[in-house]
């Protein structure tokens, strides 16, 4: 049974059309704008800014029972991304995570944050520096969280495989 309003509350509508929602605008950049980026902007910082490694005694039990069970996770994402266009710069954290999984447990994981700063972009197409980042931000700290997994691996002796390069 449908409960009826009190004269004192408003009746609730749900709108009949949606003509007046509008879908949110992506930003908006050319090749020419993304190329000016490109070929301005002067790599001015790499900064190991934080990491986390973690081991758990049951990565070496699976490593010595069931290495085949070891399954390897990768990700990156851009975080804390800021232009200021009156400076020309530009700089994003670029965050990589490797979680390594004995059937559904993490047992090790990895945990990086790159601080990447980008100078010489001065008053450039806002959308296009931030894809810029985005692309070319990852590729210039990758190298770097590279060289760091190898040495905890080395450091800890679990035998992580060498990171493969990445490709655009």
């Amino acid at each position: 049974m449908a409960r009826t309003p009190k004269p004192s509350e408003p009746e609730a509508t749900v709108p009949e059309t949606t003509a007046n929602v509008e879908a949110p605008v992506e930003p908006v950049y050319t090749r020419d704008d993304y190329n000016a980026v490109a070929g301005s902007a002067e790599l001015a910082q790499i900064i190991l800014v934080s990491s986390a490694f973690d081991v758990k005694p049951d990565y070496w039990r699976c490593m010595k029972e069931r290495p085949d069970s070891l399954k390897h996770g990768y990700d990156w994402d851009l975080v804390n991304y800021s232009y200021s266009p009156e400076q020309g710069a530009a700089m994003s954290n670029i965050d990589f995570k490797i979680d390594v999984r004995c059937k559904r447990k993490i047992v090790l994981s990895v945990d990086c944050s790159y601080l990447v700063i980008y100078s010489g972009i001065k008053e450039m197409n806002k959308a296009a520096v931030e894809a810029f980042m985005r692309r070319i931000g990852r590729f210039a700290a990758y190298p770097y969280f590279r060289a760091h997994v190898s040495q905890l691996s080395w450091e800890s002796n679990t035998g992580l495989p060498v990171l493969p390069t990445i490709r655009s």
